[in-house]
């Protein structure tokens, strides 16, 4: 259902389709949680897909991001040569080619002082806005796999994403790879209220996120999916018309219930005028202390901008 939703918000995501899965005649998923009675096959990522995503320009490069060493595939820039992106990134399409300047090219941009060049320069290598519906989407399902847009759940690292660079349009676009836990469901602790940045762990994505006009399209990316494809009468639409005939109807108000207070939460977030009220409750601790002023450095650019 969710590779669905992430299509139908313009994002390029994974066919995928129920099956059942029988060994000698017997079934091999319980009717209970988490299979419901059946298995998911899922497209795979690799150079048909791109093909099929993509369209014409679906003859580009697409890489998968991952942590198999140190940090991980969090885009970080590691110089010229293409051996230690080899390491966590690993070319899904065009492999025979030894062409790594497009991963290379955008890292080194992301690694630029924040500034007018630092725009203009990542603009050049990244579609920002489908960034942005990116980490929107991935927010809204409080997808608790790790991934880019919740800072792998707090460590920083970069880990299952994968990137694509078209042949003709050759700006990065964010793919997302692993959705199983998410909305309430799956073996994670979920957080309906949780925050909209968690990417900020990872020290790249952090200035990438606070570059004021990036933020902004940050918050409209939100905005229009809470309008759209994630707004109450679009996504209980799409829940029943994809789980009607196989989930139970308990899993799927359940859903929709996390899918609501979320979808107020965000609203709630998305920032109109600068009120700080209570703020001494929050201080929790360092991390909080150190999450929220960044939250407020970022609002008070904005609103500053705005005028």
């Amino acid at each position: 259902m969710l590779f669905r939703s992430y299509r139908r918000a313009g994002l390029a995501a994974a066919m995928s389709r129920p099956t059942h899965v029988f060994v000698n005649n017997s079934p091999m998923s319980s009717t209970g949680p988490p299979n419901f009675g059946f298995y998911v096959i899922q497209e795979v990522i690799d150079s048909r897909f791109a093909q099929r995503a993509f369209g014409s320009d679906g003859h580009g490069n697409l890489y998968r991001g991952m942590r198999v060493s140190g940090r991980g595939a969090d885009l970080s820039y590691l110089g010229s040569l293409p051996a230690p992106y080899s390491i966590n990134y690993a070319k899904r399409s065009n492999a025979s080619e030894n062409d790594w300047r497009d991963l290379i090219g955008l890292t080194r941009a992301l690694a630029l002082p924040d500034g007018p060049a630092y725009a203009d320069a990542v603009r050049s290598v990244a579609d920002v806005e489908a960034w942005m519906r990116y980490f929107a989407m991935e927010t809204f399902v409080d997808n608790r796999e790790t991934n880019l847009a919740n800072g792998n759940n707090g460590t920083g690292q970069g880990d299952d994403y994968c990137l694509y660079f078209g042949a003709t349009d050759s700006r990065a676009r964010l793919v997302p790879y692993d959705l199983d836990t998410l909305l309430g469901v799956g073996d994670a602790s979920f957080n309906a209220d949780e925050g909209l940045f968690r990417m900020l762990a990872n020290p790249t994505l952090a200035k990438f996120m606070r570059h004021p006009p990036f933020a902004r399209s940050y918050y409209r990316a939100l905005e229009s999916l809470l309008d759209g494809v994630c707004s109450a009468e679009e996504f209980g639409r799409l829940l029943n018309e994809v789980l009607g005939d196989l989930a139970p109807s308990s899993l799927r108000e359940a859903v929709i219930a996390f899918a609501d207070a979320r979808r107020a939460s965000i609203r709630r977030q998305i920032p109109d005028r600068l009120t700080v009220t209570n703020v001494a409750p929050l201080l929790r601790s360092e991390e909080h202390t150190s999450e929220l002023q960044s939250h407020l450095n970022l609002v008070c650019r904005l609103l500053l901008e705005k005028k």
